[in-house]
């Protein structure tokens, strides 16, 4: 009879499921490291294809976000880039622009974000984000 050592299974370390905001903050903190300009990063996390996108599809999901935690660290990491200026901000956009509304449509606009929990700006931001996405398609 011989007898053979029996091996040590082998284990992987398990993954624990992070949370959507946890995992954006992680992706933000990651891509903060190597982005040149505070728009870099607001692309990458909110932009046309970024990574909000991807984990926040439907409406209640982006509105808990916006009152997380996480939100809130992603937002110090952006207002961290924006203090450094260098040679490639003064070349790329600064991503402001003034736009003159009718106030019948910036009320509208505003009563739809308070609705799905998000801000004025990140609304607009959707909206032009979609409409480009078709073009581009």
């Amino acid at each position: 009879m011989s007898t053979t050592a029996t091996r040590p299974k082998k284990t992987t370390p398990r993954k624990t499921a992070a949370t959507p905001a946890a995992e954006l903050l992680g992706f933000a903190r990651e891509r903060a490291q190597t982005a040149k300009t505070w728009t870099e990063l607001h692309n990458a996390i909110y932009g046309l294809g970024g990574k909000f996108g991807e984990l926040f599809a439907d409406q209640s999901a982006r509105a808990a976000y916006a009152k997380s935690a996480e939100f809130r660290a992603i937002a110090e990491l952006i207002g961290a880039l924006r203090g450094h200026t260098d040679a490639a901000d003064q070349t790329m956009p600064s991503g402001k622009f003034v736009l003159r509304l009718p106030e019948s449509l910036h009320a509208a606009l505003l009563a739809e974000a308070k609705a799905e929990g998000v801000s004025l700006n990140q609304l607009c931001l959707a909206k032009l984000a979609s409409q480009l996405k078709a073009v581009l398609r």
